[in-house]
């Protein structure tokens, strides 16, 4: 049986403000070299926290891709703090994503989640909310677990918008397809 043909993803993300993605790609990089992992770190510009997936397409339609403007467009919130302060690996099947997470302005970031999920739903465009929704930035993807830890240097930054993103497999290649102010 053939491999099914890899698709590009759609999907509802918050973007770390610039310096607080060059400060997670450095502190990314000091963890392997902690950990002896063999990794390859997230490119900084790809780094993000993945919100509410929308679907995976061989051709992303046309409808879909406007649905999903429509639902960033109905979405209020105002904009927040976040800060991320702790490392750890998810388990995984082979390749554990060693993360960064969050503990402030947690609540913030599952509200926009929640939102954008409602949103989603109102329409019937993709799953809406996901269950167990942790709020986190992939560094990368690695063999070798890291048990959770603390970071000596917390990185903050103002979540100021929210972006529709397009990643296109194989490239390592994120296409904003649109971008929300939060205000209020």
């Amino acid at each position: 049986m053939p491999a099914s043909p890899r698709r590009d993803i759609l999907f509802f993300a918050v973007l770390p403000a610039p310096v607080a993605a060059v400060r997670i790609a450095q502190w990314a990089d000091g963890l392997r070299n902690q950990y002896g992992l063999r990794g390859r770190r997230r490119p900084t510009e790809l780094l993000h926290v993945t919100l509410n997936p929308v679907g995976a397409y061989l051709d992303l339609p046309s409808d879909v891709l406007s649905a999903a403007i429509e639902v960033g467009s109905s979405v209020e919130a105002a904009p927040f703090e976040v800060t991320f302060d702790r490392v750890s690996s998810f388990k995984g099947t082979g390749r554990h994503p060693l993360v960064l997470r969050c503990s402030h302005g947690i609540a913030e970031l599952m509200t926009l989640q929640k939102i954008l999920g409602a949103a989603m739903r109102s329409i019937g465009l993709g799953p809406g909310n996901r269950s167990g929704f942790t709020p986190h930035v992939t560094l990368l993807y690695d063999r070798q677990s890291v048990p959770e830890s603390g970071i000596d240097k917390p990185i903050t930054w103002m979540v100021r918008e929210f972006v529709l993103v397009l990643s296109l497999y194989g490239l390592s290649e994120h296409v904003h397809c649109a971008r929300w102010p939060l205000r209020g």
